[in-house]
């Protein structure tokens, strides 16, 4: 079957493929890779082979993580302020509160 990934079921006439690397999977996970594997048309080890050498760790997901836990860590901040401010029946410093927007809108324009 002709698959649009260029992944070929056969071997390499310049590779020998002579090492096993051996993972252990769950019974649900074994069957999710084979239904994959059967979606794009080729074979289970040939599908593995192609996700383990040809997968690419996205930096932007990674910064993109690291955006979010600084955003949380702001709104943790506000709302630590905003409960004293109704407990308090008074406004907090208000050059904190105007320092931690300025430290959201500086990480919201990082997205």
């Amino acid at each position: 079957m002709e698959n649009d990934n260029n992944i070929s079921n056969k071997k390499s006439t310049n590779h020998k493929r002579d090492h096993l690397l051996k993972i252990y999977l769950t019974e649900g996970e074994k069957a999710r890779i084979k239904k994959m594997a059967q979606t794009v048309g080729i074979k289970y080890s040939a599908f593995g082979r192609a996700v383990l050498l040809d997968y690419e760790f996205k930096k932007d997901l990674l910064d993109l993580r690291k955006i979010r836990y600084e955003l949380n860590k702001i709104g943790v901040n506000l709302n630590q302020l905003t409960r004293i401010a109704n407990q308090n029946k008074r406004l907090p410093e208000v050059e904190r509160i105007a320092k931690i927007e300025r430290q959201l809108l500086n990480t919201l324009d990082k997205l």
